[in-house]
């Protein structure tokens, strides 16, 4: 026998019955219904709605949520025009669809600015009052403004009752 050559005597896998060994491959672990801990159970709420449930019950005001999808998309695309109008620029020379989505993000990226100047200058504790209030029937804002036939008949002449 040569160095580094096998004998037939020497090849211990070929004894292995692979069937014999494999037979039950999973009874190396162990029963894991028996062996792990008892894990509690979990309620898992039903895709029916309970009529009890409004349909929609949100907790942000819906101006707010306009305000925050409308950003959140005009990020996007202004991300997306700023990141792909100067590489078509560079790499394929079209100035024309590149200079146009460049234009694109800036004016999105220009909206969401301003979007973030009327989210940061309106009172949202002062519109989630009002909103209170129209929810529960007294209109505060109908107080305040002037009834416009009131003014005209001001003007006309007539008294304008308080």
């Amino acid at each position: 026998m040569i160095d580094g050559e096998r004998s037939d005597d020497d090849d211990f896998i070929s004894g292995i019955d692979p069937e014999s060994r494999w037979e039950n491959a999973e009874s190396r672990w162990g029963n894991p219904e028996y062996d792990l801990p008892n894990v509690p159970s979990v309620r898992i709420p039903s895709t029916e709605p309970d009529p009890e449930e409004n349909e929609f019950s949100a907790d942000v005001d819906p101006d707010q949520m306009k305000l925050f999808w409308g950003s959140v998309f005009l990020a996007n695309v202004a991300l997306a025009g700023l990141s792909l109008g100067p590489m078509l620029i560079y790499f394929r020379n079209q100035w024309l669809i590149g200079g146009g989505a460049l234009v694109l993000g800036i004016a999105s990226l220009a909206r969401v600015y301003t979007m973030y100047r009327e989210y940061k200058s309106t009172d949202w504790e002062r519109v989630k009052a009002e909103n209170e209030d129209d929810e529960a029937g007294n209109d505060s804002t109908a107080a305040d403004e002037p009834d416009d036939q009131a003014d005209e008949a001001c003007a006309d002449g007539g008294e304008r009752n308080p």
